[in-house]
């Protein structure tokens, strides 16, 4: 009877809680697959972050060199020259 009842449409309530399960569990797994598309784009952009802290670090390295050269050189003002160069970089003119 019950095989009746489904192939004309009629559901039962077994049927109904399958397909509320089955809801449910494909819920969560659309929630994991979001959560791991916001973690992998998170490290996408941490990653991307640290190319550009790589790039600024390098233009500071760059610009505490020509310091030296400038001032023909002279060794003992490397943190001088570091610090000027890091602030120049956070405030170019």
């Amino acid at each position: 009877m019950r095989w009746e009842r489904k192939n004309l449409g009629i559901t039962t309530a077994s049927s109904m809680y399958n397909r509320d399960r089955l809801t449910e569990l494909q819920l969560r797994t659309q929630e994991r697959r979001l959560v791991m598309v916001k973690e992998i784009e998170e490290k996408a952009g941490s990653m991307a972050s640290g190319d550009l802290a790589e790039e600024r670090l390098e233009g500071i390295r760059r610009r505490a060199h020509e310091l030296y050269e400038a001032r023909g050189r002279e060794e003992g003002h490397d943190l001088e020259d570091w610090m000027q160069a890091e602030a120049e970089s956070k405030n170019p003119k």
